[in-house]
């Protein structure tokens, strides 16, 4: 069975055509004007440093391609893998369940509790957590920039994928945003849940499994790792 990632679980499924995809297109999407060519080389620049560097498993190289909003958003990840209990983790939104227990059972405990928000990114892009099959497939084509925000539209194996990919500009760098794709990832997530017919932990452990490619021990992962 093919493993499923945290990155394959946003990808793969969009790969349909466009029109059986509803997406929501702004008025300021719309509105959003062309850069000068320089700025939309290096937006694109910028996502195939990180595609290249997760590809190759290197993740200290890849993190150096990803906005703040991505190391904030693995700090909180990381304080609720390190104390939060089950009920408290089951209350959180479907991916960020899957990652806070992907956490728990890929790394030991010593190792979770002297991550820092990189080095936590760093160990999810080096063991895998982050898709590198879905990631070799993809490709930026057209950026529209507004100020310091891009977004761009995204291809894979010469089919347009109905999402955009969201890049900040700090300090003069773009940089990918990963975030934006967790609350499509939370829809599908949910959309399985509906169909499948199986409780939310249940699916969370079961693509933990099939990820890792190694049971799970499902009293310990739903267990803070701070005691």
């Amino acid at each position: 069975m093919k493993s499923i990632t945290l990155l394959a679980l946003l990808i793969w499924p969009l790969l349909v055509p466009a029109q059986e995809v509803a997406t929501n297109s702004s008025e300021s999407d719309k509105e959003a004007y062309k850069a000068p060519e320089t700025w939309l080389e290096e937006v694109k620049n910028d996502f195939e440093r990180y595609r290249t560097a997760t590809l190759e498993d290197r993740g200290e190289d890849a993190i150096q391609c990803l906005d703040g909003r991505v190391f904030d958003y693995y700090q909180v990840m990381l304080e609720h893998a390190r104390k939060s209990d089950s009920a408290t983790v089951a209350s959180l939104p479907l991916a960020d369940q899957l990652l806070v227990l992907a956490i728990r059972h890929r790394a030991t405990p010593e190792q979770v509790m002297a991550f820092t928000d990189s080095t936590c990114l760093i160990f999810a892009l080096d063991e895998g957590m982050i898709d590198k099959e879905g990631a070799a497939n993809i490709q930026i084509d057209d950026v529209d920039i507004d100020g310091d925000f891009a977004q761009a539209t995204v291809s894979s194996m010469g089919e347009q994928v109905p999402l955009k990919f969201h890049f900040y500009k700090s300090d003069g760098i773009w940089k990918f945003d990963l975030t934006q794709l967790f609350p499509l990832a939370n829809e599908i997530l949910a959309g399985i849940v509906t169909d499948s017919g199986m409780a939310p932990g249940e699916l969370v452990t079961l693509l933990i499994g099939m990820a890792a490619g190694e049971p799970v021990d499902e009293t310990s992962i739903w267990q803070p790792v701070e005691q």
